[in-house]
Protein backbone atom coordinates (compact mmCIF):
# COMPACT_ATOMS: atom_id res chain seq x y z
CA UNK A 1 0.00 0.00 0.00
CA UNK A 2 2.99 2.21 0.53
CA UNK A 3 4.70 2.15 -2.90
CA UNK A 4 0.82 3.23 -4.69
CA UNK A 5 0.87 5.83 -2.56
CA UNK A 6 3.88 7.39 -2.72
CA UNK A 7 3.99 7.04 -6.69
CA UNK A 8 0.58 9.26 -6.58
CA UNK A 9 1.96 11.67 -4.15
CA UNK A 10 5.78 12.01 -6.13
CA UNK A 11 3.42 12.74 -9.67
CA UNK A 12 0.93 14.81 -8.30
CA UNK A 13 3.48 17.19 -6.78
CA UNK A 14 4.86 17.97 -10.51
CA UNK A 15 1.39 18.70 -11.30
CA UNK A 16 1.28 21.04 -7.94
CA UNK A 17 3.83 23.11 -8.61
CA UNK A 18 3.87 23.65 -12.36
CA UNK A 19 0.05 24.46 -11.72
CA UNK A 20 1.51 27.38 -8.96
CA UNK A 21 4.12 28.44 -11.23
CA UNK A 22 1.72 28.73 -13.83
CA UNK A 23 -0.63 31.10 -11.52
CA UNK A 24 1.87 32.93 -9.88
CA UNK A 25 2.81 33.61 -13.54
CA UNK A 26 -0.70 34.57 -14.55
CA UNK A 27 -1.92 36.18 -11.75
CA UNK A 28 0.75 38.71 -11.48
CA UNK A 29 0.79 39.26 -15.45
CA UNK A 30 -2.63 40.29 -15.01
CA UNK A 31 -2.60 42.21 -11.79
CA UNK A 32 0.49 44.53 -14.25
CA UNK A 33 -1.26 44.58 -16.94
CA UNK A 34 -4.73 46.03 -15.01
CA UNK A 35 -7.09 42.98 -16.62
CA UNK A 36 -10.40 42.48 -15.37
CA UNK A 37 -11.09 39.68 -12.99
CA UNK A 38 -13.17 36.72 -14.36
CA UNK A 39 -14.80 33.63 -13.65
CA UNK A 40 -11.67 31.23 -14.98
CA UNK A 41 -9.83 32.85 -12.22
CA UNK A 42 -12.11 31.55 -9.69
CA UNK A 43 -12.16 28.40 -11.55
CA UNK A 44 -8.49 28.13 -11.19
CA UNK A 45 -8.47 29.12 -7.70
CA UNK A 46 -11.05 26.41 -7.29
CA UNK A 47 -8.88 23.88 -9.17
CA UNK A 48 -5.65 24.69 -7.24
CA UNK A 49 -7.30 24.47 -4.60
CA UNK A 50 -8.64 21.46 -5.00
CA UNK A 51 -5.30 19.91 -6.20
CA UNK A 52 -3.32 20.85 -3.51
CA UNK A 53 -5.82 19.61 -1.11
CA UNK A 54 -5.76 16.58 -2.52
CA UNK A 55 -1.86 16.20 -2.43
CA UNK A 56 -1.91 17.36 1.62
CA UNK A 57 -4.29 14.18 1.82
CA UNK A 58 -2.11 11.72 0.05
CA UNK A 59 0.62 13.08 1.66
CA UNK A 60 -1.04 13.04 5.66
CA UNK A 61 -2.41 9.45 4.59
CA UNK A 62 1.35 8.60 4.11
CA UNK A 63 2.58 10.06 7.23
CA UNK A 64 0.40 8.62 9.68
CA UNK A 65 -0.84 5.18 7.98
CA UNK A 66 1.66 3.63 5.45
CA UNK A 67 5.37 5.61 6.08
CA UNK A 68 7.81 3.21 7.58
CA UNK A 69 10.19 6.31 7.61
CA UNK A 70 7.69 8.48 9.09
CA UNK A 71 7.00 4.60 11.84
CA UNK A 72 10.84 4.72 12.62
CA UNK A 73 10.47 8.91 13.52
CA UNK A 74 7.79 8.74 15.33
CA UNK A 75 8.81 5.86 17.02
CA UNK A 76 12.35 7.06 18.05
CA UNK A 77 10.69 10.69 19.30
CA UNK A 78 13.40 11.19 21.26
CA UNK A 79 15.97 10.91 18.79
CA UNK A 80 14.54 11.94 16.11
CA UNK A 81 16.78 15.74 15.44
CA UNK A 82 19.95 13.35 15.99
CA UNK A 83 19.13 12.11 12.53
CA UNK A 84 18.44 14.68 9.23
CA UNK A 85 16.87 11.96 7.69
CA UNK A 86 14.52 11.39 10.14
CA UNK A 87 14.01 14.64 11.18
CA UNK A 88 13.16 15.59 7.68
CA UNK A 89 10.47 13.09 7.36
CA UNK A 90 8.96 13.14 10.58
CA UNK A 91 8.72 17.13 10.98
CA UNK A 92 10.06 19.03 8.55
CA UNK A 93 8.37 18.10 5.31
CA UNK A 94 4.87 17.41 6.43
CA UNK A 95 4.76 20.75 8.43
CA UNK A 96 6.11 22.42 5.58
CA UNK A 97 4.00 21.59 3.44
CA UNK A 98 0.64 21.71 5.73
CA UNK A 99 2.13 25.55 6.27
CA UNK A 100 2.31 26.35 2.48
CA UNK A 101 -1.13 25.21 2.27
CA UNK A 102 -2.38 27.50 4.92
CA UNK A 103 -0.25 30.84 3.51
CA UNK A 104 -1.91 29.58 0.58
CA UNK A 105 -5.68 29.51 1.71
CA UNK A 106 -5.58 32.57 3.85
CA UNK A 107 -3.82 35.03 1.22
CA UNK A 108 -6.72 33.56 -1.08
CA UNK A 109 -9.03 34.52 1.51
CA UNK A 110 -7.72 38.19 1.31
CA UNK A 111 -7.15 38.07 -1.87
CA UNK A 112 -10.62 37.79 -2.20
CA UNK A 113 -11.91 40.48 -0.50
CA UNK A 114 -10.07 43.10 -2.54
CA UNK A 115 -11.99 45.48 -3.99
CA UNK A 116 -10.16 45.51 -7.04
CA UNK A 117 -9.20 43.16 -9.40
CA UNK A 118 -5.63 43.96 -9.48
CA UNK A 119 -5.71 44.01 -5.58
CA UNK A 120 -7.44 40.01 -5.93
CA UNK A 121 -4.39 39.69 -8.41
CA UNK A 122 -1.69 40.64 -6.48
CA UNK A 123 -3.21 39.13 -3.53
CA UNK A 124 -3.19 35.75 -5.32
CA UNK A 125 0.08 35.43 -6.95
CA UNK A 126 1.81 37.04 -3.42
CA UNK A 127 0.39 33.96 -1.60
CA UNK A 128 1.14 31.61 -4.31
CA UNK A 129 4.25 32.78 -5.01
CA UNK A 130 5.25 32.22 -1.11
CA UNK A 131 3.71 28.62 -1.10
CA UNK A 132 5.64 28.03 -3.71
CA UNK A 133 8.78 28.76 -2.60
CA UNK A 134 7.71 27.33 0.91
CA UNK A 135 6.86 24.21 -1.06
CA UNK A 136 10.38 24.07 -3.25
CA UNK A 137 12.72 24.19 0.78
CA UNK A 138 10.27 21.18 1.54
CA UNK A 139 10.92 18.64 -1.15
CA UNK A 140 13.12 15.65 -0.81
CA UNK A 141 15.33 16.51 -4.09
CA UNK A 142 17.77 14.13 -5.00
CA UNK A 143 21.31 15.68 -4.14
CA UNK A 144 19.93 15.97 -0.39
CA UNK A 145 20.37 13.26 2.13
CA UNK A 146 16.86 12.83 2.35
CA UNK A 147 16.56 13.00 -1.31
CA UNK A 148 14.01 10.97 -3.70
CA UNK A 149 14.11 10.51 -6.84
CA UNK A 150 12.85 13.07 -9.50
CA UNK A 151 10.12 10.37 -11.19
CA UNK A 152 9.23 7.53 -8.94
CA UNK A 153 8.55 4.69 -10.50
CA UNK A 154 10.64 5.32 -13.91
Amino acid sequence: MYEPFLFIHSWTRWVVLFTALYGVFEFCRCALLKRPWKERHDHFLWSFTQLFGFQIGFGLALYVGVSPMVKTALYNIKGIFDSPVLSYWGVFHGSSMIIAFIIFLIGKHYAMKAGSSRGRFTGVGVSLLLSLLVILAAIPWPHLVYGRNFFRGL
